[in-house]
């Protein structure tokens, strides 16, 4: 399940690389920074909004994957998805409706988590703002 759930994680956060300006890293090198410490003061607080939507890209369509598990694991494996899937089959629509939630709340849960962490360490405004000029 790597390979199609790649793209979606690795493009953002190479976009966000790619908008972090040059000029930064230099300056905290004049200024006598370490390579960790431009590495933790800069490149991780500014990617850090592109590592938020990779996994907000790759998380929902990861968690929705039944196909991918049946036919790699033989029917042995079972994923939330899986459950969903076999319930809805079953015509278990309490049991479908319990777990979908399920899944709504944990993704909710995560990205609410990702939002304080990117509050915590990095100002996704001034993100956006490089974004536009």
């Amino acid at each position: 399940m790597i390979a199609p759930y790649f793209p979606t994680m690795v493009l953002p956060i190479y976009l966000a690389l790619s908008f972090i300006d040059d000029d930064l890293i230099k300056a905290s090198n004049d200024l006598g920074a370490t390579p960790l410490q431009t590495l933790l003061g800069i490149i991780i607080p500014l990617s850090l909004p592109g590592v938020i939507a990779g996994i907000v890209f790759t998380l929902g369509p990861a968690l929705a994957a039944w196909v991918e598990p049946g036919m790699l694991g033989g029917g042995f494996v079972n994923l939330l998805s899986n459950s969903v899937e076999s319930a809805y089959t079953a015509l278990k629509y309490p049991v479908v409706a319990a777990l979908s939630t399920f899944v709504i709340l944990l993704l909710a849960l995560l990205l609410g988590a990702l939002m304080l962490l990117s509050r915590r360490f990095a100002d996704i405004g001034a993100t956006f703002r490089v974004m536009r000029s």
